[in-house]
């Protein structure tokens, strides 16, 4: 019944997997970030006992970029896919409801005569609205 819907299906669960990707992505992104910064910024130099820059600032800085940019770019495919999810499972969920909906008033409207006197108006509305 939902085959109509097969590729909206296809595409929201592609985006789900994308989506579901971004959490594990952004942690290993934090790990990099701990790791870059967990280094300490001096070591002491044991021949002449004093302490002495132990890191390159260029090297920092091109690594805090790098680590930045990934992170936007990562934050930047979720939105699309998150969007793209939402708006691919209730389209395919609307046109499914309609669908069905549909066919309920069409099953309606061939009953006979009889079948609408044992049956009341209110009854009639709430499959439709709710079924």
């Amino acid at each position: 019944m939902s085959r109509p819907e097969y590729g909206l299906y296809v595409l929201g669960c592609v985006a789900t997997l994308v989506v579901a990707g971004v959490g594990p992505l952004l942690f290993m992104n934090l790990t990099q970030t701990i790791v870059l910064f967990d280094n300490p910024p001096v070591v002491l130099d044991l021949a002449t006992g004093i302490w002495e820059p132990a890191f390159d600032a260029d090297v920092l800085a091109s690594s805090a970029c790098m680590v930045c940019l990934t992170m936007l770019v990562v934050g930047a495919c979720s939105i699309v896919a998150t969007t793209v999810q939402q708006w691919a499972l209730h389209k395919a969920g609307e046109r499914f409801t309609t669908r069905l909906r549909v066919a309920a008033l069409e099953s309606i409207l061939r009953q006979d005569m009889t079948w609408f006197d044992l049956t009341t108006s209110g009854t009639l509305v709430h499959t439709l609205a709710v079924d």
